[in-house]
């Protein structure tokens, strides 16, 4: 007995109402922070009705009231237990029946009291963290079915819903559902992932659709692998959803416009008398340049673009539509910061546009060779051109390789180096590199890296 109520941190005890005598096991001692050699024959009714906590001792009176009525009590309160500078606050579990006299023993209230302090306060900190959170915590019987769920998901749905499951799922949206019911299918087959997340709109009392992220993780039964419950956390994502949506809406609209402020500057030049068909025509491939670098921005509201789509939408103009490619693109996956696009991309169009008036663009056998890497902080990019006409170096720098180096010299803080090979042209740039790859990870993770041949 006095094992076992060690291993369990608990302690028995004993009171006859009749006479008032009481019997404490010596573990009691121990649990009220006494000695039971030197505080032997101090215990009483009185003693441990002292070390209760104030607030508790109603509680008490009333259960033992009930033990001497009914025949038993089950109760938790709180009690002081003594300590070297003082006391301290513990919770028992007060378990105790009544054996009514007989012909040789009076009536007597047997008892144990039971340290749960940790479990309480495992309780405590659980209650404090789900009632922090913008949602609840749940947990699934998966052979019942029975859904237990914290407060919160009244002040979610705006009212309660039955414990069984099929009551939750009823409410998903139905071009949600099926989507929520792979993602759980796929952790229940897969005893080594056994976890499940999935975002979906869920229906609220007053007909309104809620956005919750739902995660969770099975349990299994150690003998039959069989998932058996399910504990997880719903998270109400509904205003983080509707900023994104507003934010969506709102950079659409700044795209739109900016896009028709380009289009008035070309109508503009097209209607300016005098001017040179040529010249007008480099201007607005320029606008148009910048129209296509300011759409790769928008969808992804300026926090960043791959240089691999930045390349792509800045050749396509430039490039034929035969079976042999024009241009091969090689790299890792590399995410550039919207400060960095529009200057890149300006500079990418007059290399292009030099390329197809006299490099390797201007003829169906030319080959474009674009790679890059990162080194440090730094960006390095190689433009190689090949089987174009045969160039030399300019006798003065034109109008296409100023802009180039001013923009990706003087604008960005890179540099630029030009080689007029015999093959054709070959551009090595450098560009600071302050985009992390934790950016590259939070924007891009479906992207891959390898060769892309246009």
């Amino acid at each position: 007995m006095q094992l076992a109520q060690q291993a369990a941190n608990a302690a028995s005890w004993s009171w006859e109402p009749a006479t008032g005598q009481v019997r404490w096991s010596a573990e009691m001692y121990v649990l009220l922070g006494l000695d039971p050699l030197q505080d032997a024959g101090t215990e009483s009714a009185a003693a441990f009705f002292a070390a209760v906590h104030p607030e508790d001792r109603e509680l008490l009176r009333e259960g033992v009231a009930r033990a001497l009525r009914e025949g038993a009590m089950t109760l938790e309160l709180r009690v002081f237990r003594r300590i070297p500078d003082g006391r301290e606050e513990r919770w028992f579990l007060c378990r105790a029946r009544l054996f009514p006299a007989a012909d040789d023993a009076p009536a007597a209230l047997v008892g144990i009291h039971v340290d749960i302090t940790d479990r309480r306060r495992i309780g405590e900190r659980f209650e404090a963290a789900a009632g922090a959170i913008d949602g609840f915590v749940y947990e699934r019987d998966l052979v019942t079915g029975r859904v237990v769920r914290t407060a919160g998901v009244t002040a979610l749905l705006g009212e309660e819903i039955p414990e069984a499951a099929a009551a939750w799922i009823g409410r998903i949206h139905p071009e949600d559902r099926e989507r929520f019911e792979r993602e759980v299918e796929a952790g229940l087959a897969d005893p080594v992932r056994d976890r499940y997340s999935a975002e979906y709109r869920i229906r609220r009392a007053d007909g309104g659709w809620a956005w919750v992220w739902d995660r969770g993780r099975f349990f299994r039964d150690s003998v039959s692998d069989r998932a058996v419950r399910a504990l997880g956390v719903m998270l109400d994502m509904t205003a983080r959803r509707l900023a994104e949506e507003r934010q969506a809406l709102l950079m659409r609209e700044v795209d739109h416009r900016g896009k028709n402020a380009l289009a008035v500057v070309k109508a503009a030049l097209r209607l300016t008398p005098g001017n040179d068909p040529v010249y007008r025509a480099a201007i607005e491939g320029r606008v148009d340049a910048l129209a296509r670098a300011q759409s790769l921005l928008a969808e992804t509201n300026w926090a960043g673009t791959r240089l691999r789509a930045v390349l792509e939408s800045t050749l396509a103009p430039f490039l034929g539509q035969g079976a042999a490619p024009h241009a091969v693109l090689e790299g890792p996956e590399v995410v550039i910061p919207g400060s960095v696009v529009q200057a890149l991309t300006m500079a990418l169009h007059e290399l292009a546009t030099n390329a197809t008036k006299y490099g390797a663009l201007s003829s169906a056998s030319g080959v474009l060779r674009v790679s890059w890497q990162q080194d440090g902080n730094t960006l390095r990019l190689r433009w190689e051109e090949a089987g174009g006409p045969a160039v030399s170096a300019p006798a003065r720098k034109g109008f296409g390789s100023r802009v180039v180096d001013n923009t990706l010299g003087n604008q960005l803080g890179g540099f630029v180096q030009w080689e007029w090979a015999a093959e054709g042209l070959i551009v090595e740039m450098g560009i600071p590199f302050p985009c992390g790859p934790d950016v590259v990870e939070k924007l891009f993770r479906q992207a891959a890296p390898g060769v892309v041949q246009v």
